[in-house]
């Protein structure tokens, strides 16, 4: 398909629009153009990961906790190479530090668990 102008290739320009939309979409923009600033949904996404990665860590059984570990890890390096760097969002943060401190939390009101209350039930103070 052919336009009005000698040498411009419609069907050309089109194609090279839609291979470099998914990269512009992605990219920031210091311009404020709609189709270049990333999308909520990956702020959103990246919120998540942020705010599930201490909780992953914390409920891994104790052999386990570093491979949960890495797998954050590795988690956030997939993002960061096919979305955007982690890191230097301020979304990053947020989860991260809402993740901690609700671990924290719920450690610090639980009171030792089942655990504790069992052995107290049997025989009280353990044997020193």
């Amino acid at each position: 398909m052919e336009s009005d102008r000698p040498g411009h290739d419609v069907a050309a320009y089109a194609r090279a629009e839609l291979l470099d939309r998914p990269r512009r979409l992605c990219e920031g923009a210091a311009d404020g153009d709609p189709l270049r600033r990333a999308p909520p949904v990956t702020s959103l996404l990246l919120l998540l990961i942020a705010a599930i990665a201490p909780w992953t860590v914390h409920l891994a059984p104790p052999r386990q906790r570093l491979l949960a570990l890495v797998g954050m890890v590795a988690v956030l390096m997939l993002f960061g190479i096919f979305v955007r760097n982690p890191i230097t969002a301020w979304e990053f943060w947020l989860g991260l530090f809402a993740g901690v401190v609700s671990v924290v939390a719920l450690a610090a009101t639980s009171g030792g668990g089942l655990m504790r209350r069992a052995h107290e039930d049997v025989g009280g103070d353990r044997p020193r």
